[in-house]
């Protein structure tokens, strides 16, 4: 598989990821009282704290199938 395809593929989950933390955690922040523009902010860090959680634990099993 090409480098390109590869990077095609994990930006297409990234922006599922946001869109997906966005209609999860942004629609309910907004119901409790944060305005719009918090509420995409904060879903844009779950989002980011998701993908790196996401990106250690695939390098963690990567690393363990090269051993």
């Amino acid at each position: 598989m090409t480098n390109t395809i590869k990077t095609m593929k994990w930006l297409g989950f990234i922006a599922l990821v946001l869109i997906e933390s966005l209609a999860i955690f942004g629609l309910p922040l907004e119901q409790i009282g944060f305005t719009v523009p918090q509420a995409i902010l904060i879903s844009i860090y779950a989002a980011l704290l998701i993908i790196t959680i996401t990106g250690f634990i695939i390098t963690h099993f990567v690393n363990l199938q090269k051993e």
